[in-house]
């Protein structure tokens, strides 16, 4: 027979070996199908990448050999025993279409070699059309399943590549731990050179393991385990503010704002807390040198309203004085008209 019909009665290894031929080449994958004296006037040309195309028809071959070996075993009991296998390989690894294209090709191979009538894709019986219409429902379930599963894989492998990025340049110490003993399970660069060690030697380390040299900014009082901002939204789900702290190590004495919250599963449970810390020592000096500022600029201030009123005063002293000098020399000029008037009444003219 000639045409598309002509796979109907072909041989097995003239089917394989006419049906489908792959050429790799340094591009993507060839895939080309031929026309002889079986398959005239069905030729096409594809061109996908590698394993869409010869992934699944490599695993459906290999699945094939493997369903031949055990006919002697099966008969024409569960055609579809090993097909499943590249069926969910091929949709795990290439997704839904290589999934689709495993289905089509383990259906013609169940259909052909292991259905009654055998070497034919017809399908006698009512019996085994249902069980090979099962078999394609079932196989169909596992690729949506299957795409399903590998869509969620690629989106928790591309967060999980943004999230080692943030812990790996952002400016801050960020880390994310665990409950009930607060194991890390991710820190930033930052935070771990802030603590002076690796990240890969801080990660698994619970809160007992962290010698913690912690003060209030009044630099005497200690801080206690309970007033820590990642202990108290690890205990009591707390979202802590802008939490202060001095940190006293090798290096010197670094001014800490901490900041905390927990992490909560769908129920509400507590599984974690996320806390960041930040390096204030320069804003602290900077504050400090303002505070100073202020200080002195109010000390002006003072000094200027204190030198104001007694230049007040001084003014009305100094003004009094000018007066009484002046009122001085002119009873000096004019004689002292209080002893001109201490005349006796009768003696003055009527």
């Amino acid at each position: 027979m000639s045409g598309c019909g002509g796979i109907r009665r072909t041989r097995p290894a003239l089917m394989v070996h006419a049906a489908l031929r792959i050429h790799f080449d340094s591009g993507p994958a060839t895939l080309t199908r031929t026309s002889n004296s079986q398959l005239s006037g069905c030729g096409f040309l594809w061109s996908v990448p590698s394993y869409a195309t010869s992934g699944p028809f490599l695993l459906t071959a290999a699945a094939l050999g493997l369903r031949l070996l055990l006919s002697p075993c099966l008969h024409d009991l569960i055609p579809f025993a090993t097909f499943f296998i590249p069926i969910t390989v091929s949709a795990v690894l290439g997704g839904i279409i290589p999934g689709l294209m495993a289905i089509v090709l383990s259906t013609l191979a169940a259909a052909y070699f292991f259905i009654p009538p055998l070497h034919s894709l017809w399908i006698a019986g009512i019996e085994h059309a249902v069980m090979f219409a099962a078999d394609a429902g079932v196989s169909l379930v596992l690729v949506v399943l299957a795409d399903m599963q590998r869509r969620a894989a690629a989106k928790a492998a591309e967060g999980q590549r943004m999230l080692d990025a943030v812990m790996e340049y952002v400016p801050e110490g960020l880390s994310i731990v665990d409950a009930p003993d607060g194991r890390v399970r991710m820190i930033s660069r930052q935070g771990a050179q802030w603590l002076g060690a690796p990240p890969q030697t801080l990660i698994g380390r619970t809160l007992a393991d962290y010698p913690r040299a912690l003060y209030h900014m009044d630099g005497k009082t200690p801080v206690k385990t309970e007033e820590l901002a990642l202990v108290r939204a690890l205990r009591h789900g707390e979202i802590t503010g802008d939490l202060e702290f001095l940190r006293r190590a090798d290096a010197g004495t670094m001014a800490t704002l901490a900041r905390a919250a927990p992490i909560r599963d769908r129920k509400g449970r507590i599984k974690g807390a996320i806390v960041v810390w930040r390096d204030i020592t320069r804003r602290k000096r900077l504050e400090q040198k303002l505070h100073e500022h202020a200080k002195m600029e109010s000390l002006g201030v003072l000094a200027g309203g204190i030198a104001h009123d007694f230049n007040n005063l001084l003014t009305s002293v100094l003004g009094h004085a000018s007066l009484l000098r002046v009122s001085r020399r002119r009873e000096a000029r004019l004689g002292n008209p209080r002893r001109k008037s201490r005349v006796p009444a009768n003696a003055l003219p009527r």
